[in-house]
């Protein structure tokens, strides 16, 4: 997901050159996604080895298969806390938009009215209530503390939710 809002989202603002972002999506259910970008150039392809020159880009690679680098991997390595680096420098400088800064802390923020009620409607989850306080109470009682049978009890769970 944050891939896909990264390339999605800070294409522009990103201190370097990343692929052109064209789409991408995400699937509720598996949270397997897709991302099209722009193709890049890579100076190797279908696992043929050569000598890079000045200004191409090396690769691809597979993810955590080092051995696959051909030089000292620090190297790789180095270049990516670089990257990361300026990244950071831009967003303290204030220069990344400000989905990416601190989130918000009041409650309107997050679709919560702390005078009325914001979530489902409040007789549609007093009769779910109920029905749970049966369950707990009488059909299932077997399986749960001997208190849950006393009133203080419901009146308890009911003053809670």
């Amino acid at each position: 997901y944050f891939e896909l809002c990264t390339y999605r989202l800070l294409e522009s603002a990103l201190p370097f050159a990343t692929p052109r972002y064209y789409f991408g999506d995400v699937s509720n259910e598996t949270s397997n996604f897709i991302l099209i970008t722009e193709r890049v150039p890579f100076s190797e392809h279908h696992g043929q080895r050569r000598n890079v020159k000045a200004y191409e880009i090396e690769g691809p690679f597979d993810k955590c298969k080092d051995f696959n680098l051909r030089k000292p991997y620090k190297e790789y390595y180095l270049v990516m806390i670089d990257k990361q680096a300026m990244i950071s420098a831009k967003h303290k400088l204030g220069g990344l938009p400000s989905i990416y800064t601190d989130p918000p802390t009041g409650p309107e923020a997050y679709g919560v009215n702390p005078n009325r009620a914001t979530g489902e409607n409040p007789g549609a989850c007093a009769s779910k209530l109920e029905g749970a306080l049966r369950f707990i109470c009488d059909t299932a009682k077997v399986v749960f503390p001997k208190y849950v049978q006393d009133d203080s009890f419901r009146k308890c769970f009911k003053d809670t939710l």
